[in-house]
């Protein structure tokens, strides 16, 4: 698999929910460093999520012990707004994980 991507390293799974749960604890662990015993790697850390995406795209935020922060959608798109997220940035400066999901419009199509 890593030569048909051209990367170092890669993991092949099920689908694109099962690719969703270990997404955010390692990129946590990278941002906020190692995480401590029976503490999710997001514990006291926020991450943007879209308000109208799939579930399965929010739920590895709460596994990792991690608060969401929605950010709304633009109304053609159904993906997150760039003007509601840079001003996301604005009031949570300290926020450094973005989950983008797939829309919820585009799941049931």
């Amino acid at each position: 698999m890593v030569e048909y991507v051209g990367v170092k390293y890669a993991v092949g799974l099920s689908c694109g929910t099962a690719a969703l749960h270990p997404a955010p604890k390692l990129a946590d662990e990278r941002l906020y460093g190692q995480v401590k015993p029976n503490a999710g790697t997001l514990a006291g850390h926020k991450a943007f999520c879209a308000d109208s995406i799939f579930d399965a795209s929010i739920n590895p935020v709460a596994y990792e012990d991690g608060e969401a922060v929605f950010i709304d959608a633009g109304r053609d798109s159904w993906n997150m707004n760039p003007m509601v997220l840079e001003k996301a940035f604005e009031l949570y400066s300290d926020v450094r994980l973005v989950v983008i999901g797939v829309p919820w419009n585009e799941v049931q199509a």
